[in-house]
């Protein structure tokens, strides 16, 4: 509905939902804006006036917005990281006030259909998806049997926790993200609109993850996951991507106590390298050319030094005089006669091409990286 110009991630919510009317103790605070809902820095409470956890009475449209009064923001829009079930709830109100269609419906036909996920459904399933649905149990106590989890309608927590798939269905969604990250194609989205949706917009305290438009992103040290975890009374469940290894890992249990994480964590740390290893494209011996080597040498300019060196079969430019003179190091890759592409990180010229100058004997006496040079050192 962005894409279609129909509403902006910086409208007031009130645009879009004017019964909205949470008690607001911090009149100084910016006003609730649909961004905040997708990465949860509303500061909202995070349920409706209700206890559906415990009683698994989920409220309705209508008792939403005739208990929203009732309720009073925990801290100030736009300052603190807040899960809340009830802010994904009202993103799913103005998706139908938006489109004119329920929120179930829009879902369905406007994500699930296009995708070929035929196993899933929002709300109250059909029938046949009925007949299909896994027992959920609850948790396990001391001193009685788990207890059976009927299927419990979310109703206006749909958008929060209403949705039944299968792992399959969810693949699917995962492969779906893959294709769209790795081509500019438009398939339900653009690319580039998913990519927006999977970059942090709110940063977490701890600087290890953050959230960005309904995807929740987490910084680990071999590698950074994109999805979402599940709670729904009688399951746990997470979907997850590795966007650098290409890898995707669903994981559904039907208890709930179920500790989903903890396979998902096993499945990136012993399969997902090996399915790296098995579809790696053969890596094609490089080979220095002979003549990079007219190329080494210390350059110098009024901003410091900088050394070319063949390394490793590779031609790079790094910083000497720096306490790590590889670590903001550059790749030069050719694209023409004394041209190359830069390759590297940080503020310095990557993605731009650096050039050698020669005189007219044919010596090199000066590097150009963009468009700033340094003098070669005789």
């Amino acid at each position: 509905m962005r894409e279609a110009g129909k509403l902006r991630l910086d409208d007031p919510i009130t645009d879009h939902l004017p019964w909205f009317d949470m008690q607001n103790p911090y009149p100084e605070a910016d006003p609730i804006r649909i961004s905040n809902l997708l990465t949860h820095s509303a500061g909202l409470p995070r349920e409706s006036d209700h206890p559906s956890w415990t009683e698994f009475e989920f409220p309705t449209r209508e008792d939403l917005r005739e208990t929203v009064s009732q309720q009073q923001a925990a801290y100030p829009a736009s300052t603190v990281w807040k899960y809340s079930n009830l802010g994904l709830s009202l993103a799913g109100a103005i998706v139908e006030t938006v489109s004119g269609r329920a929120y179930e419906e829009y879902v369905e036909t406007e994500i699930m259909a296009p995708l070929g996920m035929t196993s899933s459904s929002v709300g109250v399933p059909s029938d046949t998806h009925r007949a299909r649905l896994v027992t959920g149990y609850g948790r396990r106590w001391l001193d009685k049997p788990r207890e059976t989890m009927p299927f419990i309608d979310a109703r206006a927590f749909d958008p929060a926790t209403g949705l039944s798939s299968s792992v399959d269905d969810m693949l699917k969604f995962l492969s779906w993200q893959m294709r769209l990250r790795s081509t500019h194609v438009t398939e339900v989205l653009r690319a580039n609109t998913l990519r927006e949706m999977q970059r942090v917009h709110w940063l977490r305290e701890n600087w290890r993850g953050g959230n960005g438009w309904g995807f929740s992103i987490s910084h680990r040290e071999d590698r950074d996951l994109i999805g979402h975890g599940g709670s729904y009374p009688g399951n746990r469940t997470t979907t997850q991507l590795s966007p650098t290894e290409n890898v995707g890992v669903v994981v559904f249990t039907n208890g709930g106590d179920g500790n989903p994480g903890r396979y998902l964590n096993k499945a990136f740390e012993w399969i997902a390298p090996a399915i790296v290893r098995a579809t790696a494209q053969p890596a094609v011996p490089a080979a220095a050319d002979p003549s990079w080597t007219q190329y080494v040498g210390m350059y110098r300019s009024r901003g410091g030094e900088r050394q070319v060196i063949v390394l490793n079969e590779e031609l790079m430019v790094i910083s000497p005089r720096s306490d790590d003179p590889m670590g903001g190091k550059s790749t030069l890759r050719p694209v023409g006669e004394h041209t190359f592409k830069i390759e590297g990180t940080g503020g310095g010229p990557h993605g731009e091409l650096a050039r050698f100058e020669l005189d007219n004997s044919g010596n090199v006496i000066r590097l150009y990286m963009g468009v700033n040079y340094s003098e070669r050192v005789p």
